[in-house]
């Protein structure tokens, strides 16, 4: 993920509808037919760890990625289904780094036990990542020529306070 700079978008269109810019991935999704892509709109800095910037999702979209034209009674069923997914609140206590593994412990993090790539890392790694299935499932994780873009989400609960300590700031 070094090599994404964070005020790096990119922008897709879908369909012929308007351009759509975006600041990463969290997944694909089936449908009925279709296949929707699951992508970041909006997004807010949160914070820092050791010098990693903290994202708060903000905004989400769903583009249909399927080129195929379907039927127009199965495409009133997947709207339905469609808009129930955007019923799903992803801007609330989703987070993500484009640099820092917010999934893996801080002290795998920064180089300790575990190793980052032991088994029991990435087992933390894959049940932390609320979104491992969505960017996994289908395959498609593994067709995307810039992977970068594929983030690596965790739900939860994100502050950041700033101590002051013998008159230094830290950030906590």
């Amino acid at each position: 993920h070094s090599d994404l700079k964070p005020e790096r978008l990119t922008s897709i269109s879908a369909r012929g509808d308007p351009e759509v810019v975006f600041y990463g991935i969290l997944g694909f999704i089936k449908l009925l037919t279709s296949y929707f892509m699951c992508i970041v709109t909006h997004r807010r800095l949160v914070g820092h760890i050791a010098g990693h910037e903290i994202y708060a999702v903000e905004g989400v979209q769903y583009v249909s990625v399927s080129s195929a034209p379907v039927p127009a009674d199965v495409r009133r069923q997947e709207d339905k289904y469609l808009n129930y997914l955007t019923q799903n609140d992803l801007t609330r206590d989703c987070y993500f780094s484009y640099s820092y593994q917010l999934a893996r412990p801080l002290q795998t993090n920064m180089g300790g036990c575990p190793p980052a790539d032991s088994p029991a890392a990435e087992r933390a790694a894959k049940m932390f990542t609320w979104n491992h299935n969505l960017l996994h499932g289908g395959g498609f994780i593994d067709k995307l020529r810039n992977k970068s873009f594929a983030l690596q989400t965790i739900h939860g609960f994100f502050e950041q306070r700033t101590l002051s300590i013998l008159s230094r700031q830290v950030l906590i």
